[in-house]
């Protein structure tokens, strides 16, 4: 899935949770829906110090030569391109 198509997801996900006579189960899912798809958009780790970095979303530590795909405790997708 691209970005854009993501994007466009997210933008349908929050326009139909926003309808009249919505259940809030309804709404809650769409809001889970939203979350999930907004952590396949890839954000770069955020340096801390000593080779560790940590998740953009959850904060989780870990050290480079991890190079997780995805967060492992959140799910959030990591671009690790080196221009960090």
């Amino acid at each position: 899935m691209t970005q854009s198509e993501i994007n466009k997801a997210i933008k349908i996900l929050d326009i139909k949770k926003k309808q009249p006579f919505i259940d809030a189960h309804i709404t809650e899912a769409y809001n889970m829906g939203i979350c999930a798809l907004k952590k396949q958009i890839p954000k770069k780790p955020a340096f801390k110090e000593n080779d560790n970095y940590y998740c953009p979303n959850c904060c989780t530590n870990y050290k480079i030569i991890d190079q997780y795909d995805y967060c492992p405790k959140c799910g959030q997708r990591i671009d690790w391109s080196m221009d960090l």
